[in-house]
């Protein structure tokens, strides 16, 4: 059987062309954890043992602000540490020529020596790489230079595992972990989930994408289970494998894999990508994704909603009438916000753009008839409220609203 936590369903009135219109859109179900706390019984980390080889990237890097002096091969590593050092990370970056690395020196002011000389003074990011990470087991911490575990992506895990054990892992905020146990016999009948690495294996708060608890998730009847997940802030987690439904059984054993993914961001996640909307006098709803945007800089922020970047980006063109309405309707989005800006072009400095109307939906609907210069461009911002967790696919239209314009009424 499967559990989920279902949202409640958002409905919207609007009155557009004298006629009433109701929307409803109901978000796509999240899994919670089930298996959580210790009332199950005794559970033990799998052996290290346990554990097949690995497959991950063939080196890792962080990156790091070093502050550099130009003729000088000595640098300034924030969160620096040893590791750097031992391995003469290769180094990259606008402060040093092509090919440098550490040479030597040790972590502190002036301290680390480089293989060339600076070319620039001052402070910037660089990024330092040093070999693969050499564990079979899944990185349980951030690793040493802090951050460095998030590099560690793509890869796989595998290992052995009962219904009494679980895994630690440390997972990265914009990393997409899938965890599965579908190579396990088709009638093992086990649960999955995911929860906080504490010794109470508590749930997950909600923020997160994806799902912390699955069951036959895998395709078959009473059958083994799989589920993805991705933290809205990076930290330890735990993987719990359970007998269906949150029953010990240490003689039901099978195989379970942890494999990282680094999404790919919609092409239209900056305001130059926009994707153009047609503007007919009807809406006309095309399928749209507000799911790991990047967040654009040089923009004001929307001024409303429970913004936190994750960008994605639409145009229109102001009809002669100068009537516009762009409107939404949630698929597996859990809740949106919109904003409507003009600026001179696309690349236009931050002082040039203008927010026009700003909705915190959570299914936004926003109407600038008036508003705008007719033939005027306008870029429409749409991003996930508050968390990762909102993210999803979505509808949205841009029309020329036919006069008298009624109240929009949101319930």
């Amino acid at each position: 059987m499967r559990f989920f936590t279902h949202h409640r369903p958002s409905l919207r009135i609007a009155s557009a062309f004298g006629i009433a219109l109701a929307l409803v859109s109901v978000a796509g179900p999240e899994a919670a954890a089930q298996c959580t706390g210790t009332l199950m019984g005794g559970t033990a980390a799998v052996p290290a043992g346990n554990w097949s080889p690995a497959t991950v990237p063939p080196t890792q890097s962080v990156n790091l602000n070093m502050t550099t002096t130009a003729g000088s091969n000595l640098a300034t590593i924030t969160g620096c540490n040893a590791t750097l050092i031992a391995n003469l990370a290769a180094i990259s970056g606008p402060n040093v020529p092509g090919g440098t690395s550490i040479s030597g020196g040790v972590c502190g002011a002036n301290a680390v020596q480089l293989s060339a000389n600076a070319t620039v003074t001052g402070a910037a990011i660089h990024t330092f790489t040093i070999p693969a990470y050499g564990s079979n087991v899944p990185p349980a911490n951030q690793g040493i230079p802090a951050g460095i575990t998030c590099s560690v992506c793509p890869s796989t895990f595998t290992a052995s595992i009962c219904a009494n054990q679980f895994v630690q892992f440390y997972a990265c905020a914009g990393n997409v972990y899938t965890i599965s146990m579908c190579a396990s016999a088709p009638a093992s009948d086990f649960t999955l989930s995911v929860t906080n690495s504490d010794a109470g294996f508590t749930a997950v708060p909600v923020g997160y994408f994806g799902s912390t608890f699955d069951n036959d998730g895998c395709g078959t009847g009473n059958g083994p289970s799989t589920l993805t997940f991705s933290p809205q802030t990076s930290g330890t987690f735990r993987a719990r494998v359970f007998q269906d439904p949150c029953v010990v059984n240490t003689l039901l054993c099978g195989t379970i894999s942890i494999s990282c993914s680094i999404p790919t961001p919609p092409p239209n996640d900056v305001a130059c990508n926009a994707i153009a909307l047609p503007v007919p006098t009807a809406c006309s709803y095309q399928l749209a994704d507000a799911s790991w945007g990047n967040t654009e800089t040089g923009i004001p922020a929307p001024g409303c909603g429970a913004y936190f970047g994750r960008d994605s980006w639409y145009s229109a063109v102001v009809p002669a009438s100068g009537n516009l309405r762009i409107q939404t309707t949630l698929v597996s989005a859990n809740s949106l916000g919109m904003a409507v800006y003009t600026a001179p072009a696309c690349n236009a400095p931050q002082i040039n753009w203008s927010v026009v109307l700003c909705s915190p939906g959570p299914s936004p609907l926003l109407d600038v008839s008036g508003l705008v210069t007719p033939n005027t461009t306008v870029y429409i911002r749409v991003w996930p409220n508050s968390n990762i967790g909102n993210m999803g696919t979505f509808n949205i239209c841009a029309f020329e609203p036919t006069p008298p314009f009624l109240s929009l009424i949101h319930i």
